[in-house]
Parts: C-alpha cells; sequence; structure tokens
C-alpha cells in the first residue's frame, strides 16, 4: 500500500454496534500488511473518547484526536433525564429534515494524506480522494423502522457521499449490488471487503457479568431491527412445551433494554432473560465460553460479527435466513425465518438438546471462519486505498 491514509474513527464507545466493529476490523487489518512507510496511517478519533481503539492500532499509526463538537456533548448531556431526551429527539428531527452532505472539515487534509477512509456511516465532501463505507441500506428495506426525517437524512447522505467517493467498500455481494442499483453507482467503484478474520487466541478470563451456565446468547443493541421481540417470543414457547432456555443478551441499553426487560416480563419469561448492558471485550469472551448457541434473529444487517464470533468460539449459530446474512453464515447456521417465533423455537430447541446437531454446526463454522484473515482483508484496503488516490477523482467542499 502506498497511499498516505487519514481514516475516520470519531466514534463513541458502545454506542455505534457494528460500525465500531468495522472500525477495529480496519486497524487490525492495516496492522496486518507491510506498509513502506509505517507512519503513513492516520486515525482520526474523539479527544477522551478512543482508548477501545488504541489497543487494535497498527505500528507506527498516528492519532489526531478532535475535540468532540459542542452538539454532541450537549446530546450526551441530554440523554440524562426524559425531558433532554425528548428535546433532543425534537432537535434530531429538525436536523434530519435540513440535511444535506458534510462539507469538508479541513481535519483529513490537514493529515497530508493522499486519501481519507470514511467508514462511520457519515463521511465529508473532502477535497482529497476518498473512500466510503456506507456499511448498508437498511433505511430502505425496513422504512417501518425509522422515522421519515431519518430515512431522509440517510438518502441525502448516503447518496450525495457514494456519488463523490473515489470508492466505495462494502461487506458482501449482495449490499454490492444494493448500493449499486439504489445509486447508479458504477459497479467498479464497488469493493467487497469482508470486515472481519479469526482471532489468534483466546486468553484466560473471568467475566464480570454472572449468569449461570449454560444459555442462550443474543449480543446486540436493542434496535427494532435486531428483533429482540421474535426472540422473547420462541423463549416463551419453548417454556410453555415445558423447555426453559435462558437468555443472556448483552448490548442493550437505556430505554430499549428497559422495554426488552417488561416484554420479557410479560410473556412470563422475566426470570430466564439476562440483560447485562454494555460489556467489555474480555467479559465478552467469557460469555462466549458459557453459552450453549448463539441465536441471532436479526431482520437486517450489513455484515453481522456475532455469528463469525461464535462460530469462532466454538459456538453452534441460529441465525436468520435473510439474504444479508449469507456470506456471514455461510453453510454452517442452522437458519430460520426471523419474523416466525416458531421457527426461531425450532432451531433453539434443536441446538440445545441435540448434541450431535451442535457438534456439526460447530465442526462447519470453524472450516468457515478459516476462509477469512486479517492479512487478507488489510491486503484488500491497500489496493482499494491506492486506487483512490490513482483515480485522483475529488469532491469540491460545499
Amino acid at each position: 500500500m502506498e497511499a498516505r491514509v487519514a481514516i475516520d474513527a470519531r466514534v463513541e464507545y458502545g454506542r455505534a454496534g457494528g460500525v465500531q466493529q468495522g472500525v477495529v476490523a480496519i486497524a487490525s487489518a492495516l496492522a496486518a500488511i507491510d506498509r513502506p512507510d509505517p507512519e503513513a496511517l492516520t486515525f482520526v478519533t474523539l479527544d477522551g473518547l478512543d482508548d477501545w481503539l488504541r489497543p487494535h492500532l497498527p505500528p507506527g499509526a498516528t492519532v489526531r484526536t478532535v475535540e468532540s463538537s459542542g452538539a454532541r456533548r450537549v446530546a450526551r448531556h441530554m440523554r440524562a433525564s426524559r425531558p433532554g431526551r425528548l428535546a433532543l429527539s425534537a432537535a434530531v428531527e429538525l436536523r434530519n429534515w435540513s440535511a444535506r452532505p458534510r462539507s469538508s472539515s479541513g481535519i483529513f487534509e490537514s493529515t497530508n494524506s493522499d486519501v481519507a477512509l470514511f467508514a462511520t456511516q457519515r463521511a465529508e465532501l473532502s477535497t482529497i480522494p476518498f473512500v466510503y463505507v456506507p456499511h448498508d441500506l437498511q433505511h430502505r428495506h425496513l422504512p417501518e423502522l425509522f422515522r421519515a426525517s431519518e430515512r431522509h437524512r440517510r438518502e441525502v447522505e448516503y447518496r450525495a457521499y457514494c456519488e463523490a467517493a473515489a470508492m466505495i467498500v462494502v461487506f458482501t455481494e449482495w449490499a454490492a449490488d444494493d448500493v449499486a442499483g439504489a445509486y447508479g453507482i458504477d459497479p467498479e467503484r464497488i469493493v467487497v471487503i469482508p470486515p472481519w478474520a479469526p482471532r489468534a487466541d483466546r486468553p484466560a478470563v473471568v467475566s464480570k457479568v454472572s449468569v449461570d451456565h449454560p444459555y442462550a446468547l443474543f449480543p446486540a443493541q436493542a434496535w427494532p431491527h435486531k428483533n429482540h421481540a421474535s426472540l422473547l417470543e420462541a423463549v416463551s414457547l419453548l417454556r410453555h412445551d415445558g423447555l426453559d432456555v435462558p437468555l443472556v443478551c448483552p448490548g442493550a441499553t437505556g430505554d430499549a433494554a428497559a422495554a426488552v426487560r417488561r416484554h420479557a416480563v410479560a410473556l412470563g419469561i422475566g426470570d430466564l432473560v439476562a440483560l447485562p448492558g454494555y460489556v467489555d471485550d474480555l467479559s465478552m469472551e467469557a460469555l462466549w465460553r458459557g453459552a450453549r448457541c448463539l441465536v441471532f434473529p436479526s431482520l437486517f444487517e450489513g455484515w453481522g460479527y456475532p455469528v463469525l464470533e461464535a462460530m469462532d468460539a466454538g459456538v453452534p449459530v441460529a441465525c436468520s435466513a435473510g439474504r444479508y446474512l449469507d456470506a456471514v453464515a455461510g453453510d454452517a447456521a442452522l437458519r430460520f425465518d426471523p419474523i416466525d417465533p416458531c421457527a426461531i423455537a425450532d432451531a433453539l430447541r434443536t441446538l440445545w438438546l441435540n448434541d450431535a446437531a451442535a457438534e456439526v454446526h460447530v465442526a462447519r463454522g470453524r472450516a468457515h471462519v478459516a476462509t477469512f484473515s486479517w492479512r487478507a482483508m488489510g491486503e484488500r484496503y491497500g489496493v482499494v486505498l491506492d486506487r483512490a488516490m490513482a483515480s485522483g477523482r475529488r469532491k469540491a467542499a460545499v
């Protein structure tokens, strides 16, 4: 890789789900390849909010911290109270309807980089060539889960960034077709790079989360598309059939977690459901070790990191049958219709009670994850970034 690159890593820990994991994946991949100039990478982070990223940075990489915006700081304060959240919601609504692509802040140009890499769904109309990672177009496929103003904002921004980018990176062939078709993008500018590889080692850890083993595990933010509701209904059906399957759901926080808790209690399975909130990497590692299976009923994904993380940990997987998970699941997962609680319950029952079936899926999972590597991912990014630099494609700041 010849290009000097500035990578946008302005993500708040624990609030961005797979976007945060995607930034970590890019850092890990670029650390795995040889570069003529080890100092040619600059990660732009938020001041005081980047401890989660630093352990993953490539040797020699530079960190440029920028102050968290006043709006971001005010938002964090407002989330602490219900009146504040209501006021924040109104402010976001107004901002969304007046959305326009972000002009260049000058931050990425000031790093003396040849290329900017925007990997957090948001971007800037940088005056240097840039690579854009939109992650997914969920707002087009599940519009009912978004406010009209949020759909408007995403459509305005995603289209503008895709049109202006020198290159676009997506995670699956399905997503490549989706982006090309939605915005009329030349497929030659879209490159598929899976954002994951197996861990080199699995450290001995002690979990900070107190739960009894075994359990079904579903690590996810409690966003609507994650579909906790159907999973809870499946666990309730199993209880009615005489089978109790404890469920641990790390990642769900705040009002959304409270709603999941209320639903579990209403279904009579409150005693089976643990919601430990956002957990750190070591606690998550311990949770994998105590899991009987991963159940992943998501209605839409740009990738689906927990599916591969489970396979890497030797945990059998049951997940949604949607095309959006085909590349992640391969032939290694037990698939089900995510909107059918009976189908989810059947899959859970199989992995919970049938040791032979579980072992088959574990073996297939290990073979599947072996097809991914950080070096392959890093080399693909190197090619894409060099192509972006060579393209000379720039978008004037507006």
